[in-house]
């Protein structure tokens, strides 16, 4: 487990399962609310953050003792729900029996250690969820560079020439 994880003595004795289950249904809509409200997310990517969010939580409970970078995006989320204070606390008593502290991962690790440890999040999320973690959301440079790609490789019917 992290140093900082905990400063309280673990009070939830959920097992992942059971954690799992309230992390499911665990009012998160405010989350969305922001990214969309403040952070200008289309609704979308907010809602699929959130459920990324929610998976990589379940990661945390489930393998306490393994050093679990987020995505950028699960970081944003993490980041809104900090911002609820008390929500946020409850939740992670409910899950975790303790605070579970959000620390930067960039100032502890060599950009190399980083990514080693995000590879072992995407291999814990795929064996748990099916799946990598996808980007949310692609930046605007992404998104042109597949418009122009798109335009050059078919006809205005949108044909492929």
């Amino acid at each position: 487990m992290d140093v900082l994880a905990s400063t309280l003595p673990p009070t939830s004795n959920l097992s992942a399962q059971k954690a799992w289950d309230f992390i499911k249904i665990a009012d998160l809509s405010p989350l969305i609310e922001r990214l969309v409200k403040i952070d200008k997310w289309k609704k979308k990517h907010a809602i699929l953050a959130v459920q990324q969010y929610r998976n990589y939580i379940f990661l945390r409970k489930k393998y306490p003792s393994k050093e679990l970078p987020p995505s950028k995006e699960i970081d944003a989320v993490w980041h809104a729900h900090l911002l609820h204070t008390k929500e946020y606390f409850m939740f992670c008593e409910q899950v975790f029996g303790y605070y579970l502290h959000h620390h930067p991962h960039v100032t502890n690790n060599s950009k190399a250690d980083l990514e080693k440890l995000f590879n072992l999040t995407q291999e814990l999320y795929k064996r748990e969820f099916g799946s990598y973690i996808n980007r949310v959301k692609k930046s605007v440079l992404v998104g042109m560079l597949e418009w122009v790609f798109i335009r050059m490789l078919t006809n205005e019917k949108g044909e492929v020439r």
